[in-house]
C-alpha cells in the first residue's frame, strides 16, 4: 500500500482571458486565447494529494496585475478554497490572504512594486 503525501502547490497560473490579457501565452499554442481557471485547476490535481495552493506570481499584463491579485484573493476567500497564504494582521486592522506578490518574465523591464519603498514596508 502506497501512502500519499500531503502537497502544497508553491505554484500555478490561473489565465482568465475574458477579465484580464496574458500576452506571455501568444507564444504557447497550448495557452495562447484559453482559459485555466480555478474549476479547472482542480481538475487538474483530481486523484493528487494536493491539499492547498499558494497564488505566488500574477501573470496578467500590466495594468491588470493588481487587479487580478484582487481577483484571486476573492477565489482564495471562498469556503472549501485550497489557495492559501499568509493571513497575517494588516496595520489598518483588515485580514488579507497576499502577504507578497511576485513580479517577473514578460514585465521585468518595467518598475515592479518590490522597487517601491513603500512596498517594501508592507
Amino acid at each position: 500500500m502506497s501512502i500519499m503525501m500531503p502537497i502544497i502547490d508553491t505554484h500555478q497560473h490561473l489565465i482568465y482571458p475574458e477579465r484580464f490579457s496574458y500576452s506571455w501565452t501568444a507564444g504557447i499554442p497550448q495557452l495562447a486565447g484559453k482559459a485555466f481557471r480555478y474549476e479547472d485547476y482542480l481538475k487538474a490535481i483530481e486523484g493528487t494529494s494536493v491539499r492547498r495552493t499558494i497564488f505566488m506570481e500574477s501573470g496578467a499584463d500590466d495594468p491588470y496585475w493588481q487587479e487580478e491579485t484582487r481577483f484571486v484573493h476573492t477565489l482564495a476567500g471562498t469556503p472549501g478554497s485550497l489557495m492559501g497564504g499568509d493571513h497575517r494582521q494588516l496595520p489598518a486592522g483588515g485580514r488579507t490572504r497576499v502577504r507578497n506578490l511576485r513580479r517577473v518574465g514578460p514585465v521585468a523591464e518595467t518598475r515592479g512594486p518590490q522597487e517601491d519603498p513603500a512596498y517594501r514596508t508592507g
